[in-house]
Formats: C-alpha cells, structure tokens, sequence
C-alpha cells in the first residue's frame, strides 16, 4: 500500500510577504485570546521570534526542556549578528543556581526585566509557569508575579497546545480570564496564543457552554497550499506495511535510504522495542551501513540528558539531534517540536491520528523529496490505522489531516472540576489576589456564571464544625492542595477498554511503553477483548500507594497509574464510610459533598513517605 502526499506550502500575507497569513495574524489579530492550528514546519513558532526581533516581549510556555533548548540555539543561530535575547526558564536552571549558591528567581527577574525593556522570548516550562502564578519568587524575597507578567509582557504563548491536559487547564482558564478582565478594560495585557501543529478542538467544547468569553476568542488555521509562496514541505511517498517490523523494513531499506538521503530517522510505539531491537539495528548501520556508533543518536525521553545508550550499541543518547547525526532512534519523544532536517523515515504508526500526522510531518522539510515507511505488527487496528491503509494515489495534505479527523481528543468536563479546584486552591494559598480575579471573571463572564472553586471551597466549612475524626479530613483537604500545585502530569492520554474494566483514561507515553496494539477502536476509546494483566508487553508488578482519603489514610493500592487505581480507592471510601457512623447532619453532609469532589475531579492525593511512582492520568 502506498500513497503520496504532494508538495505543499503557505501563501504570504498580503500586508506583510516576509510572512505566512497566519504568522501575520498571530502579530496582528487584535482579540486577545487565539488558537492557531499549523502544520509541522509552518513557521507558528518563527512568528513570535519575529516579534522578539521587533522589540515585543514574550513569554513562550513548552512542553519539554529539550523544545526550550531547540528553539533557544534555533534563535542564537538565525540571529547571530544581531542577537534576540533569550533565556531558558525550567528545572535545570533552577538546578544550577542552586549548585552555584544563587537563587534561581533572582536570576529570572534580571532576565524578565532586560527583556521586557529590549524585547526577546523568556521560554519556559510549564512547571515554571506554574510557579510563577502559584508566586513561588517570595519564598527567595524576590517580586515578580502574576501581575508582572500581566502589565509587563506582549504575548504569553502556549506551544504545543493540544498536550495540554485537564492538569493544566486550571492555570490556562486563569490566564484567560485575566487577559480577557483586562482587554475587557481596555488595560495592558499580553496576547495570550495557542498554537498546535495538530488539528484540535481543545476548546471549543468549553466556548459552546460559556465557560470561556467566546467573544474574545480567534480560532484559526494555516492555509494550506500547493502552489504556495514558501513550501514546508517537499513531496512524501508513504508504503504501508503490515506484519513487517521496523527492524524488518530497515534491514530492507535503511542502507538505501541512507544512501539516497543522507539521514534516517526510526520512530518506535514502544520504548521496550527500541531496547529488543539496539542490537540488531547497531550491527546492521555500522557493519552493513558503515555508520559509526557516533552518528547515531537514541532519544529515549523527552526530558533526560545522558550521554551513552544503556543498551551497549554505544550509540549516543539524549534529546536534541545534532547536525553529525546521519540516524535518530526515538519514540513519541521525537514527535514534539524539536526540529531537525532528515528525509527519510521508517516508523511505526503512533497511538493516534495526531502521532501518526506529526511523524510524516518531520519528513521533507528541506528542499528533497521525502520518503516514509510505517511498519504495522501487531493485532487488531485502531481507527487511523485502518484509515490509514485505506490512503492510496495522491492525497493532499489538507484531505488528509480531514479524512483523520477527530485527531486528538479533550475531557472538557474533568477540565472543568480540576481547573475549578484549582482556582479554589490558589484562593487560600493568594486569597488578596484571587479576591481580585473572582471579580475580574465576574465582570467577564456575567453574574449567572459561578465562579470557578466553589465545589473545593465549600469543604473548606470543616474548619467551623467539630467531630473526633476532623483531623482526617483536614489531612486530605490539605494533601488535595498539595496535589494541585503539584505540576507533574501535563501529559496527553488516550481512552482505554479492557475485558475487566470500565473505560478510563490511560496516559499515551505509558500505554506506548506498556500494551500491545488494541484489537479495536470505538466510540474513540481503544478496544482490548482481555483482561488488563494480558495485553501488557511486559509482565511485572504495578507500584503500590498509600493515599489520603476523608476518612484518613488508605492502605496500599497497587495501579500503574493514578487512574488505574481509582477504582480501589472508590471502594476504599465506601468500606469507611460504611463502617463510620456519622451523628451530625452537617458532617454527613460533607462526607457526601467530599465524595462527589472526587467523582469529579479523580484527584487522588498521595502520602509521600508511601509514594510510588505511578503516571498520572485523567479517569472518564
């Protein structure tokens, strides 16, 4: 099966020609609030580095350390006579400050400040984002806060947008709707853009309930073309492979794409396939290929930076490809933002429409035509694997981002519980700013609409009522706090059905490492026909946690993931409270308004001194 995607491009602006006609409009749109859909190689990224060129300053959020150190040598090199300020806000500079008996947020300050006078991009982590609006810099006696970047800054963008999770919205619904309080006002605010190179309707679920000012809000994408003014992409031939492994294709074809195109790249679903097929792959591109081990490069993790692959092929490791890399080994690592020129790919097919899209998105970015192979092995066929087999002739790239739609999915309702406990939280931990912004979102969205936290706030009544076991459910109230600024987690999922199980959410990266390819797909959830234990591709045994409930500590609940072991901490509250006998109303009252903040939210808060290390995920 084979099928080609032809060359194609974007049209320049009318008003500016050094500009596509959305990175125009991402400078120009005048509502405040934007998300812009553009494909890989589109140039969403360089809109805003031009703006840094101009003198505006701006505050680019990434998904991954790797992204902020690709996009920061990305801008020294296209600008080296005439240098963009720059600086790299995550936990590795926090590191080095630390080392270095510096404090991290002094350093950040300086940098804000040089960049908001001269203009450049401050990139950030998410995590560092969250930091700074949970006002982490007073714990150093350093001031810099939310309202800084509110008044101080002309852009706050969020890049890769749809890998936002229902972890994150809470802190991007803030933003909104204090940018939006200000436009409203007519007071200075940064734009606030989110950009995503796959199709998504991350928020449009959210604008059909008036949750978010639908007014101020510009959803657009990049006009796709092909006959354009500036291509991004040069003509892809794609062959389908079934039950042909990767390592099959590239004894094959590696040695002749290598000699055609001088670089390939490998994109595995499963991390523990990489690892099987080191071996095999380090004899075939050194003896056969005549490659060194230093020319090949194993991205094995998005945020990890080590120096040699563990798997004994001697090939390096890390995160960011450089030029002398002629072969880059990796899984969904590869597929987020960090660019690299290569024109030759055998992967596999991804764990959505959206994976799939980005992988061919990295082929043929130069002036070479591209050629792809994907390796399809396993059982069973997910919905855009069996779309996928259906491509064939020539398909442009527009008809095919539509014929895969949906491409990703978003859980607006556990978006909505967890971003509204995370307002109540930040209440109590800024109750003088938060009084503020309860007022800005009222003025936003109207009196009719309640203000977000309302659910957490009013369990908070705990504190005027007494009963012997209290002190338990302070314990958890508190453990929930900590568990909400907490920013681990901002990870993609994907809805998962076993034979045993009800369907719930399951983060991408460990089902990619973890379970076989689905036998089928419906209803947009991935389809096992057994039971969770056997359709894992290794056997081993799930982490064991101990959690905070209302009713005091649980014992050990063993899951993969936080939503793996949601079921057993359901059952675990219904076994205390069965066997509690409540004598007050009032406190009868909060038990079951606690129990239903939990059925919203499948926040589970838990113990650190019994802490496992279990992958946060969302639940249905």
């Amino acid at each position: 099966m084979t099928f080609t995607i032809p060359a194609h491009g974007v049209k320049n602006a009318v008003d500016n020609p050094t500009l596509s006609v959305a990175q125009h409009r991402l400078l120009n749109e005048p509502k405040p609030i934007r998300l812009c859909g553009s494909p890989t190689g589109a140039g969403k990224t360089y809109a805003f580095i031009e703006a840094a060129r101009q003198g505006q300053s701006v505050f680019f959020v990434v998904p991954t350390q790797a992204l902020a150190t690709d996009i920061h040598e990305s801008i020294q090199a296209q600008n080296a006579e005439k240098p963009i300020l720059s600086a790299i806000w995550d936990s590795r500079q926090t590191m080095q400050a630390k080392e270095a008996g510096q404090l991290s947020w002094a350093e950040r300050k300086a940098q804000f400040d040089q960049i908001e006078k001269e203009g450049g991009m401050i990139l950030a982590t998410l995590e560092s984002l969250a930091n700074l609006t949970m006002d982490q810099p007073k714990y150093q006696y350093i001031h810099l806060d939310v309202v800084d970047l509110l008044w101080r800054f002309q852009h706050l963008v969020f890049d890769e947008a749809h890998t936002l999770n229902t972890r994150a919205f809470g802190l991007l619904h803030l933003w909104i709707t204090l940018i939006a309080f200000r436009y409203q006002n007519h007071l200075t605010a940064p734009k606030l853009t989110l950009l995503s190179a796959t199709h998504s309707d991350l928020l449009e679920n959210l604008l059909q309930e008036a949750y978010l000012p639908r007014e101020l809000i510009s959803c657009f994408e990049e006009d796709i073309d092909e006959t354009p003014d500036r291509y991004i992409h040069r003509t892809v031939q794609v062959f389908v492979h079934d039950q042909v492994s990767i390592l099959e294709l590239a004894t094959q074809y590696a040695a002749a794409l290598l000699q055609e195109k001088g670089k390939l790249l490998f994109i595995y679903d499963s991390l523990r396939q990489i690892t099987q097929d080191e071996m095999p792959l380090a004899e075939l591109l050194c003896d056969e290929c005549g490659l060194q081990p230093d020319d090949v490069i194993m991205i094995n993790g998005q945020d990890k930076h080590l120096e040699r692959s563990a798997g004994g092929s001697g090939f390096a490791a890390g995160t960011h490809p450089k030029e002398q890399h002629k072969v880059i080994i990796g899984t969904s690592a590869v597929e987020m933002g960090v660019n690299f020129k290569i024109d030759a790919a055998i992967i596999e097919p991804g764990l959505d429409a959206a994976a799939l899209l980005q992988r061919i998105g990295r082929v043929a970015r130069n002036d070479q035509t591209g050629i792809i192979h994907i390796s399809h092995t396993k059982s069973g066929e997910t919905a855009h694997i069996i779309k996928l087999k259906e491509c064939q002739g020539e398909l442009p790239i527009n008809e095919l981002r539509n014929r895969f739609k949906p491409l990703r999915h978003f859980n607006h309702q556990a978006a909505k519980a967890r971003g509204s406990a995370y307002w109540a939280m930040l209440s109590r931990k800024n109750s003088a700013l938060m009084a503020g912004i309860k007022e800005m979102f009222t003025e936003v969205m109207g009196q009719d609409v309640p203000v977000p936290g309302k659910q957490l706030r009013s369990l908070w009544v705990v504190e005027q009522i007494e009963w012997r076991e209290k002190r338990f459910f302070l314990q958890w109230l508190k453990a929930i706090e900590r568990e909400l600024q907490d920013v681990r987690g901002f990870a993609p999922t994907v809805k998962i059905q076993f034979q045993d199980k009800k369907a719930i959410l399951y983060s991408r990266d460990w089902v990619s490492q973890h379970l076989r390819t689905p036998d089928d797909y419906q209803d947009d959830t991935y389809i096992y026909r057994d039971v969770r234990d056997n359709c894992l591709r290794k056997k081993s045994v799930p982490p064991s946690c101990v959690f905070f409930s209302p009713f005091g500590k649980t014992g050990p609940i063993q899951g993969w993931n936080t939503a793996d072991a949601y079921k057993s901490y359901l059952n675990s509250l219904k076994n205390s409270r069965q066997n509690y006998f409540v004598s007050k109303p009032e406190v009868k009252l909060l038990y079951e308004k606690a129990e239903a903040f939990i059925r919203a939210t499948a926040l589970l808060p838990r113990d650190a001194e019994n802490e496992g290390i279990l992958i946060d995920s969302d639940r249905v």
